[in-house]
């Protein structure tokens, strides 16, 4: 039977989740992946599944931290500032008592304040989401693991595209790509768990919380 390198070093999985001491990390739920130049095949799934992911953490007092990629010029071809692909997509709009944090590469940890605003709050643990999951989730996961963080990711609620083989290779499919990712990450990096699975944990840690 295979095992991941977190089950051979006898890596317990999480039992139940504390929402005191959680942040749900929103990457990139912009309009270039959706109606901009880079649309996801599943990005309207991920989005409908982070949008559960949202209305849970706020009913039990998550922070909410959404990260939107923004390039540094106006005329950069993709999540340009003041133009459409950078602004969030309808359903992913940040609330009033949500935060916001800027990145230019694809960690949401480079050159920003997140894991500074993490300690502030006291959140040793992130539940991240989002698009897309080859490039900036992962980036992201892995830097939170680096940083002191323990992750777990979404994987319902993360979404990724097609992209051509590297090396004479044939092209990647998004769902083989998507997979394959998030098994690299859950081999060593996080818990990688559906999100039906994670409103489970959370429910168990806010009992007699309320």
């Amino acid at each position: 039977m295979m095992k991941t390198v977190r089950q051979i070093a006898g890596l317990a999985p999480v039992e139940r989740l504390d929402p005191t001491r959680i942040a749900l990390i929103l990457i990139d739920f912009q309009r270039e992946y959706f109606d901009g130049k880079l649309p996801l095949p599943d990005g309207p799934a991920a989005l409908a599944v982070a949008e559960h992911l949202v209305r849970t953490a706020d009913r039990l007092g998550l922070t909410v931290i959404h990260v939107h990629q923004v390039a540094t010029s106006c005329t950069a071809p993709l999540f340009a500032p003041g133009r459409g692909g950078a602004e969030p997509v309808l359903g992913m709009v940040p609330a009033d008592h949500h935060l916001r944090i800027v990145k230019r590469l694809p960690s949401s940890f480079a050159g920003t304040e997140l894991a500074k605003v993490l300690k502030e709050r006291s959140c040793d643990t992130l539940i991240i989401c989002g698009l897309m999951t080859h490039n900036c989730v992962d980036a992201t996961t892995r830097d939170a693991l680096n940083f002191g963080f323990a992750p777990i990711v979404a994987a319902d609620a993360c979404a990724t595209r097609d992209l051509p083989g590297a090396a004479g290779a044939p092209p990647v499919s998004a769902r083989q790509l998507h997979d394959a990712v998030l098994a690299g990450l859950a081999d060593r990096i996080a818990e990688v768990l559906s999100t039906e699975q994670i409103l489970t944990l959370l429910a168990k840690g806010s009992v007699g919380k309320d």
